[in-house]
């Protein structure tokens, strides 16, 4: 019994004891702690923890303008590590949150922030020596980098370190740059935070002596009367490493504004388009530079002084009148040219030389010559760059103003850009649109080759473009072309009497010349022999035209079309029009000048009325001597 009972004392007395401690934990207070209030997140994909501690259970959640990654978000009571991170934020402001601890009625905020990326590079760029160096630059981030070493210059050494995070100082080695000419330049490329940001690195050029002065300038310092298309020349400098040297003319009438002359290794050059003429009785200042085409390789000669005098040359666009007519209502012929420099538009130079040789025998020739009084000429200068003429089939290339290109391979055909010689003679004051259509325009080419083409429109317009010629054989002369371009084709609209097929004219041929006819073109020639219907049947029967007939050939056929008489200009280039083209070219010159014309006025002021058809000896179309007909006429029917 005594046993029964120690042991219900024992057991009564345990339970009282749980009972006790029960009440005691039921009791106790809860608590929650963190070990940290503030937590910065990075932004290199890296987690940061911080750590909980509590006797209760807990739970987060996040208040802000970005919501972190938060692991765990809950947990039971004890200590737990909690992990919070953030993708790389590449926005312009920082990701700012709260974090709420709640566990057993206590609460706890830790603040959770994670800063934009930053990321810049001191200095802008980086400058290197042209010697075998090393520098350095810094990187100022918060985020990882790395910077792009695929495919590095050869003359970079080494770029140490090639990645980093955060702020990181780079070096840069480089060998020696051994060039004189150019500085090197690399642009390295930075990846950070899913961003490139590019950087320069630059090497100065190995050092260069640069040449001597230019010496001896002309025009000589205090010279007066200068032409205002100056030809300057000077001496040449020297160079210690005997690099070429170009040169480069300068002047100024302020020493302020400068306008420059690229002369290239020559000694001498001379005003051009592109700098324009001097103006007249005007003190400039000249200089001239060498150059060797190095680093720092230029050197300045003395600043010359010099003062021009009166105008001698054309500018570019000027126009002379070199004729003027009498009459109320004048025709109006332009000459210009294609492939003549600035410094052959001096007065009384190459251009006036050739144009007026040109003009002179345009008006030996008859009519020309009888009714010269009717024409004002006109002289206008067109600068070229280069000289001489495009030829297609030698494959030459000229600069020239009005881009006249010649076939070669043995034609003589001739193109140019119409409209840009158009709008040269339109820079004469009072010429109009309407005016080129009464009136024709000879492009003179400074090329020493036979070929002639002339352009006509069936409104008026015609430009004949004509190279000068030295030719020594009969009839090629520059002169000779002329006349039958310009005079023939231009002016007088004649069509070409030579031929060059034996067959008959071919009827697209015959409905092309009757089609032109009709605007007054091509009256010199007939697709009948029937006396009564041939254009010159006027002339036909008469004692003093008695070598005026029907003769078979001309439109480049020998058969199906006729001619007035055996031989003609527009046959052999001959300084002979035939009756009939004499009567157009009258005719012609009558109607423009607002008068009225006649057969019989014509005949009566005629004084060319001998036979030609034994001056040079061409009987029936066989040609004795060399001779090589020019390209046809381009047609150009307009609306």
């Amino acid at each position: 019994m005594k046993q029964n009972r120690g042991l219900v004392f024992i057991t009564f007395l345990s339970v009282l004891m749980i009972s006790f401690f029960i009440s005691c934990s039921k009791d106790e207070e809860a608590w929650l702690e963190v070990d940290t209030l503030n937590v910065s997140v990075s932004n290199d994909d890296n987690a940061v923890a911080f750590t909980v501690n509590s006797n209760v259970q807990w739970t987060t959640s996040q208040s802000g303008n970005y919501t972190f990654n938060v692991t765990p978000s809950s947990a039971a009571s004890g200590s737990t590590t909690v992990s919070v991170s953030a993708p790389v934020n590449t926005t312009a402001s920082a990701r700012e949150a709260v974090l709420t601890i709640r566990g057993g009625g206590v609460v706890k905020n830790v603040n959770l922030i994670q800063p934009s990326v930053t990321f810049s590079i001191i200095p802008d760029q980086l400058e290197m020596e042209n010697s075998e160096s090393s520098k350095t630059f810094l990187i100022t981030s918060n985020a990882p980098w790395t910077i792009v070493t695929d495919n590095l210059p050869e003359w970079i050494k080494s770029i140490q370190p090639s990645s980093g995070n955060g702020n990181g100082e780079v070096t840069v080695t480089v060998y020696e740059n051994k060039n004189r000419k150019e500085k090197n330049r690399h642009v390295l490329k930075i990846r950070s935070a899913g961003s490139l940001t590019t950087f320069a690195i630059e090497q100065a050029p190995a050092l260069n002596t640069p040449p001597t002065a230019p010496t001896g300038l002309v025009p000589e310092k205090g010279a007066t009367g200068v032409s205002v298309l100056p030809l300057f020349r000077w001496n040449a400098s020297t160079d210690a490493e005997e690099d070429e040297i170009s040169y480069t003319v300068s002047f100024s009438k302020d020493q302020i504004t400068w306008t420059h002359i690229p002369a290239g290794m020559n000694l001498s050059v001379i005003a051009n388009s592109s700098s324009g003429l001097l103006e007249a009785n005007t003190k400039y200042y000249f200089k001239v530079t060498a150059d060797d085409g190095y680093n720092e390789g230029t050197t300045e000669s003395e600043v010359v002084t010099f003062t021009t005098g009166e105008r001698d040359v054309y500018g570019d666009g000027d126009y002379l009148v070199y004729q003027k007519s009498s009459k109320p209502n004048p025709i109006k012929l332009v000459f210009t040219g294609d492939g003549y420099l600035a410094e052959h538009f001096r007065y009384g130079g190459l251009f006036d030389q050739d144009v007026d040789e040109g003009i002179e025998g345009l008006f030996s020739i008859e009519p020309y010559k009888t009714y010269r009084d009717y024409f004002t000429v006109y002289k206008v200068a067109a600068y070229s760059r280069e000289e001489g003429i495009t030829n297609k089939t030698e494959n030459v290339k000229k600069n020239t103003v009005f881009s006249c290109v010649m076939e070669g391979g043995g034609a003589t055909d001739i193109s140019c850009n119409t409209d840009k010689v158009f709008s040269y003679v339109l820079k004469i004051p009072g010429m109009t649109s309407d005016d080129l259509k009464n009136n024709s325009i000879a492009v003179i080419i400074n090329a020493d080759v036979y070929a002639g083409t002339c352009v006509m429109w069936n409104d008026g317009r015609s430009i004949g473009m004509v190279p000068v010629h030295k030719s020594a054989k009969r009839n090629e002369r520059f002169v000779n072309l002329l006349c039958h371009e310009y005079g023939g084709h231009g002016f007088g609209r004649l069509a070409d009497e030579y031929c060059y097929y034996d067959d008959m004219l071919p009827n697209d041929q015959k409905d092309y010349l009757q089609t032109f006819q009709k605007y007054g073109y091509y009256l010199n020639l007939s697709v009948t022999s029937d006396e009564e219907r041939v254009p010159w049947k006027s002339f036909m029967g008469r004692q003093d035209y008695a070598h005026v007939g029907i003769f078979t050939g001309g439109f480049l056929y020998r058969k199906g079309v006729w001619r007035s008489e055996q031989i003609s200009c527009m046959d052999d280039n001959r300084m002979y029009f035939n009756t009939q083209s004499r009567y157009l070219i009258y005719e012609r010159i009558m109607k423009v000048a607002g008068e009225t014309p006649s057969v019989e006025e014509f005949i009566a002021n005629d004084v060319e009325k001998t036979d030609h058809t034994a001056v040079g000896i061409k009987v029936l179309d066989q040609v004795p001597y060399d001779f090589k007909p020019l390209a046809r006429p381009v047609m150009i029917k307009v609306k």
